[in-house]
C-alpha cells in the first residue's frame, strides 16, 4: 500500500448523526400510505445505500402506487426540513483540523445529494476544510460499488492506493476496498452490529484516526 495522501469521509453516521432524519423522512413519505420502516429494518437494508436504490426496493417491497423517483423526492425535501441543530460526531473537527494542517487532501464520498451534503458541511462548520465532494448523484452504482470513492480520489487527483476511506457502514466499507482504498470502520450506534470484517482496521472513534493513518 502506497503511503495515504487523501482521507475520504462517509457522511451519515460517521460525520454527523444523521440517520433519524433519513428514517424519519421515508417515514413520513411512506405514511402517506400506510406503510412504516422500522429502525432494525432500515440499518439492516438501506443505511449506507442510495436513496434511490432504498426506494426501488421500498416501491416493490410495500406495493407503493407511486415511483421510486416520487418517493425519493418526497423524501428529500422533509430532510431538507429536518436537518437543523446538528452536531459533529466526537473527534470530528479535531481530525479535519490536523489532516489539513499535516497537508492530507480531504473529499466526502457520501450517498446523499450534493445539496445535503454542502449544507450538512456549512452547518458543521467545516466546509474550509474539505477539498472535494463527491455524491453517489454523480456515479451510475451507489455503495457497495466502488464507484463514489473512486470519483472521490479522481477529484482530488491522487490514485486509489493513495486513499483512506472512513465508513460507518458495511457496504460503504465493501465500496472503499472494492475501490483499492485502504479502509477504517467506525461503527455507528446503528450499525454496530454489522459485519466488518472487510475493513483494515476497526475503531471506536474519529479520535483515532490521525495516529494510525500511515501504520
Amino acid at each position: 500500500m502506497n503511503k495515504i495522501k487523501a482521507v475520504l469521509f462517509d457522511m451519515d453516521g460517521l460525520m454527523v448523526d444523521t440517520e433519524p432524519i433519513h428514517l424519519r423522512a421515508f417515514n413520513y413519505a411512506l405514511g402517506k400510505y400506510g406503510k412504516h420502516l422500522t429502525e432494525e429494518g432500515n440499518t439492516r437494508r438501506y443505511i449506507g445505500t442510495p436513496d434511490i436504490d432504498g426506494a426501488k426496493d421500498m416501491v416493490l417491497r410495500f406495493s407503493l402506487p407511486i415511483s421510486a423517483q416520487e418517493l425519493v423526492m418526497v423524501k428529500k425535501a422533509r430532510v431538507k426540513e429536518l436537518l437543523t441543530s446538528l452536531e459533529p460526531e466526537p473527534g470530528l473537527i479535531e481530525l479535519l483540523a490536523n489532516l489539513k494542517q499535516n497537508d492530507y487532501k480531504v473529499a466526502i464520498a457520501s450517498s446523499s445529494y450534493l445539496e445535503t451534503i454542502r449544507k450538512i458541511i456549512q452547518d458543521l462548520g467545516v466546509a474550509k476544510m474539505i477539498d472535494k465532494l463527491a455524491s453517489a448523484e454523480e456515479v451510475k452504482q451507489g455503495k457497495p460499488a466502488p464507484d463514489v470513492y473512486l470519483l472521490a480520489a479522481e477529484k482530488l487527483g491522487v490514485s486509489p492506493s493513495e486513499c483512506l476511506v472512513l465508513e460507518d457502514a458495511p457496504k460503504g466499507v465493501q465500496a472503499g476496498k472494492l475501490a483499492g482504498m485502504k479502509v477504517f470502520a467506525i461503527p455507528s450506534q446503528y450499525t454496530k452490529d454489522g459485519d466488518f470484517s472487510l475493513a483494515d482496521k476497526v475503531l471506536s472513534s474519529l479520535s483515532e484516526v490521525f495516529d494510525l493513518i500511515n501504520l
